[in-house]
């Protein structure tokens, strides 16, 4: 139901500029903009690489922003941009079928499936056509998984996904054993001659400053009006504005652990209360710190939030229902506000969004501290 309702609505999307703009959906002259310019690659063989990697190729001459081997992959399968409508389909029915998957297996409530599956964001994602598609359809098998047991046979997922991205390495924090953390490692070692090499290429994604996007970036360079004064922020100073949230974001641990602990003890055993929403929790929501903090800033990354909404919502919460109606609202006005003209919802959305990171890191933390505790009480 909500995989078929979902491609009727992004069909009108597309047929439909009006609704597009109700949908926060920001239409390029061309459907899937982003998949075109990862297949003109596949028009590019015989091309030097540097003329490649220039944009020779890509309808509007943008330079490449991802691991050099998505070329060599992509030349390799022959593929064309003449390919790019169908490809582009094929990846929005993929997105919709992630969506009815974690409909049947996470939600409680249908309402809330909808809230959350619809949102802007989603459907942004779905018409540029990007890569995050497979990043975020890779890391459902990941938490699937690892909820069974199976994980060390999937702990290559995660060095593909930093092989492809930076940001999704904050799926390493989902692993529940440290064993399977240096497992982990380990397998993402092998890519290691993939990624490391395209480093500067990969974190060379940073985004021009403009409208519809979120983050620590977005949100103190444009309220001190430097992000369009700059133009492009650059990984120097998305590093020091990432570490210098984390140091603000622990001190206030600290402070909340000290003066009410109980907080942080409910609110982490009802999300480990059960293990794939726990799983799905850690995954997306380490996913989304991660983004959040500098490295990629354009909102469809937020579909890292409606994977962690759905985690959210099949937690019972019993007496605490206050937990539950605050990362709701943060949650939902974030994913739907985020892309809502006028600018000031935007501006209120970011703040709802900065909150939310807040409220996973400091689960993320606490159950870091809890784990550590256990490893020496343990030895």
């Amino acid at each position: 139901m909500v995989s078929a309702s979902w491609v009727l609505t992004f069909i009108l999307v597309m047929v439909f500029p009006k609704f597009a703009y109700v949908m926060g959906t920001a239409k390029g002259p061309t459907p899937f903009m982003d998949l075109q310019f990862v297949l003109s690659a596949g028009d590019c063989r015989g091309v030097p690489l540097i003329n490649v990697m220039n944009g020779a190729c890509d309808p509007w001459h943008r330079h490449w922003c991802y691991a050099v081997w998505i070329i060599h992959f992509v030349q390799f399968l022959h593929l064309s941009n003449h390919y790019y409508l169908l490809i582009g389909w094929i990846n929005a029915i993929l997105i919709a079928v992630c969506l009815g998957v974690l409909a049947k297996f996470f939600w409680s409530n249908l309402k809330w499936a909808f809230l959350a599956a619809f949102s802007p964001p989603i459907f942004f994602l779905a018409e540029r056509g990007n890569t995050d598609t497979l990043i975020m359809c890779l890391t459902l098998i990941f938490v699937w998984a690892v909820t069974r047991g199976l994980g060390r046979w999937f702990f290559w997922i995660p060095g593909l996904l930093m092989g492809t991205k930076i940001y999704p390495g904050g799926i390493f924090l989902a692993f529940s054993k440290l064993r399977d953390f240096y497992w982990g490692i380990a397998f993402a070692g092998l890519f290691g001659f993939i990624w490391l090499k395209d480093i500067k290429t990969i974190l060379a994604n940073q985004p021009h400053c403009r409208g519809w996007q979120f983050g620590d970036i977005a949100f103190y360079t444009q309220n001190m009006k430097k992000c369009y004064d700059n133009g492009v922020i650059s990984t120097r100073v998305s590093i020091e504005l990432g570490l210098g949230t984390i140091l603000l974001w622990t001190a206030s641990f600290v402070i909340i652990k000290a003066l009410k602990p109980s907080w942080l003890l409910e609110f982490s055993a009802v999300v480990n209360s059960k293990v794939a929403s726990q799983t799905l929790i850690k995954a997306s929501g380490a996913i989304f710190i991660v983004s959040f903090l500098g490295v990629s800033m354009v909102d469809y990354k937020l579909w890292s939030v409606v994977l962690l909404a759905f985690g959210i919502t099949s937690l019972d919460f019993g007496e605490r229902k206050i937990f539950r109606a605050v990362i709701f609202f943060l949650i939902f006005f974030g994913l739907w506000a985020s892309r809502v003209t006028p600018l000031w919802i935007q501006y209120y959305a970011n703040w709802s969004l900065i909150a939310l990171t807040f409220v996973v890191f400091i689960f993320l933390t606490q159950d870091l501290s809890e784990k550590s505790k256990r490893i020496l009480f343990h030895r």
